[in-house]
């Protein structure tokens, strides 16, 4: 074959590590290398465009920095960028130019994607971990998540990922691969032990942990309808689903082709598989990461409203000054709900002190079970602006929960 008439693909390995070329599935993805590359070009600008503005905004956001819960979302964001990054590296394989015909340039292209791959899916399960805990122990939540809590998660991610990514730098099919592709280097042994049991474990407990905040999300609706009511306090619970319906249905719409065309390749369940199915495939995976900055941050508003100061070029902080007026707006349209914020916060602190002050183990309990009840009107998902009242919990609609542990953070 002239490799200057076609494009150049892979063959059986030679006697120097290099692999010959030889017409192959290679092929067929290099001869459509224009599309993959605009479909490409497009989640890459997408990745790059959200998770860059999420790192900024939280980086000069004092009001963003202020929330632990934000330290996933960042180390989320930077994961999401290195996917973004990869892509390009990944393409070039396709490109004709022998990228993949040296083993550490191979073996490099796996190691970036499982890695940053495997951290992102690893702080969306910590996002859901540190939502629940929110949600479900919203009295326990500034004992339990703390920012030193938050970067030993965080950094025990980084370490996951980067070991589960040097596995096939060590162990791989490298010397009997005809082609520098997943099915060809990685053993089957990586794929069926460690890569489909990590996404069948986070999806399953992202899935759980999301299920109970919904129904802790409606519960607490209903918990702070029956206590006031409120004209603009109209929206059903269905928001609540419709969040996550759209966390879940993201993740999985995104992923799971990839790991169906991937285990049917390893395996070897289709006799031939389509080298077009399994870069869509691959491509629609890693849109997942371009999504995350939409479904984490975008419908925050704080996040929107220091995306819309970076974009006008303006401090995001700009944004904490204009919330001075905000949170006057919300006083006079929501005066009942601060009112009975205001009532429930000071019937917390009594049965605080009585809970204390008893020597009767009943008294005590009963106390305690008021404390659990009343706290329950500071966790719900509000129509309001979601801010907080006297340092209580109050959460945001699209959000589900954004705590505020500023002063907490401090102290520690």
């Amino acid at each position: 074959m002239n490799s200057t008439m076609q494009p150049v693909s892979y063959g059986a390995v030679m006697a120097n590590g290099s692999i010959r070329p030889s017409a192959d599935r290679v092929s067929h993805i290099t001869s459509d290398v224009i599309s993959w590359a605009i479909v490409d070009g497009i989640i890459v600008i997408v990745i790059f465009f959200g998770n860059v503005l999420t790192i900024l905004a939280i980086t000069f956001s004092k009001k963003l920095q202020s929330y632990t819960s934000n330290m996933f979302v960042l180390s989320l964001a930077v994961s999401d960028l290195v996917v973004g990054l990869t892509l390009p590296y990944h393409l070039a394989f396709y490109m004709g130019a022998g990228v993949g015909s040296k083993a550490s340039t191979c073996l490099m292209r796996f190691f970036l994607i499982i890695m940053a791959c495997t951290v992102s899916i690893w702080n969306l399960i910590s996002i859901a971990i540190d939502r629940y805990v929110a949600i479900v122990y919203p009295l326990h939540y500034v004992r339990y998540i703390t920012r030193k809590v938050a970067t030993y998660l965080i950094t025990i991610g980084w370490i996951i990922g980067i070991s589960i990514g040097l596995i096939p730098m060590f162990w791989n099919n490298w010397k009997t691969a005809t082609e520098c592709e997943f099915d060809e280097v990685l053993p089957p042994w990586y794929m069926a032990g460690v890569i489909t049991p990590i996404f069948s474990t986070v999806w399953i407990c992202m899935l759980l942990l999301y299920v109970r905040i919904c129904r802790e999300a409606s519960k607490h609706v209903k918990l702070l309808r029956s206590s006031f009511s409120s004209s603009n306090d109209s929206w059903s619970d269905w928001k609540s689903v419709q969040m996550v319906l759209l966390i879940m249905g993201c993740f999985t719409v995104c992923w799971l082709p990839y790991f169906v065309v991937a285990c049917a390749q390893i395996f070897k369940f289709l006799e031939e598989s389509s080298p077009t199915i399994y870069k869509a495939a691959f491509s629609l995976a890693m849109a997942n990461s371009g999504m995350n900055p939409i479904i984490y941050s975008w419908k925050n508003s704080n996040f929107r409203g220091a995306f819309s100061c970076l974009l006008r070029c303006k401090s995001p902080n700009n944004y904490d000054n204009f919330n001075d007026t905000d949170r006057s707006t919300f006083k006079r349209n929501g005066n009942g709900m601060h009112q009975h914020a205001e009532k429930t916060s000071t019937e917390i602190s009594k049965n605080c002190m009585m809970a204390n002050n008893n020597n009767s183990v009943n008294a005590r309990v009963e106390s305690i079970d008021k404390i659990e009840n009343l706290s329950q009107t500071f966790t719900v998902i509000v129509h309001s602006t979601g801010k907080v009242v006297k340092g209580n919990l109050i959460a945001s609609k699209f959000d589900i929960v954004n705590v505020d542990t500023t002063h907490d953070d401090r102290s520690k």
